[in-house]
């Protein structure tokens, strides 16, 4: 499974603000099944979630979103998105 979101970010802040998961999604304003998601690869989770979570961490989207993953993800949708058509 790939993972979109580079979740070493969210490690050093939790480690650097000696924060809890629970505590972090307390002050992040997002649920606890949200941040199991992001740590362990789901990648169902709503763009306003990673917004509020590099809002709190205090970095931009696209340093959270782990590049290489978000492009393979990408080309497998139009790949597979390819092969249902030409059925």
């Amino acid at each position: 499974m790939y993972k979109l979101i580079n979740y070493n970010l969210i490690e050093d802040y939790l480690k650097e603000n000696r924060l809890t998961q629970k505590e972090f999604c307390k002050e992040c304003k997002i649920s606890l099944s949200s941040l199991h998601k992001m740590k362990y690869g789901a990648n169902d989770f709503m763009m306003e979630t990673i917004h509020k979570v590099g809002k709190t961490i205090n970095c931009k989207i696209y340093e959270l979103i782990n590049e290489d993953e978000s492009k393979r993800m990408l080309e497998n949708y139009y790949v597979n998105k390819n092969k249902k058509e030409r059925k």
